[in-house]
């Protein structure tokens, strides 16, 4: 009797390291929609591990850098233009 080829299953792909798990919020962090510019201040953080996400325009704040700071008056503008 001749022996019968077996196909090997695939190896499922590699995921991508998920990103680590943010710490909570700390008092006076900022936080900025990069849809419409809104910039937020944490004053009295919740301590949730992980951090909890605070959602704008339909989308998670991103704590605010230099980066998120020049993009609002871009943001603000592409509100105006909704209107």
């Amino acid at each position: 009797m001749a022996k019968q080829a077996v196909a090997e299953p695939k190896k499922a792909a590699a995921k991508p390291a998920a990103k680590p798990a943010r710490a909570s919020r700390s008092a006076g962090e900022s936080l900025v929609c990069e849809e419409c510019g809104l910039v937020l201040t944490v004053a009295d953080p919740c301590g949730c591990e992980p951090a909890c996400e605070v959602i704008c325009c339909e989308q998670p704040m991103r704590t605010k850098t230099r980066a998120a700071a020049a993009r609002k008056p871009a943001a603000r503008a592409k509100v105006a233009a909704k209107k």
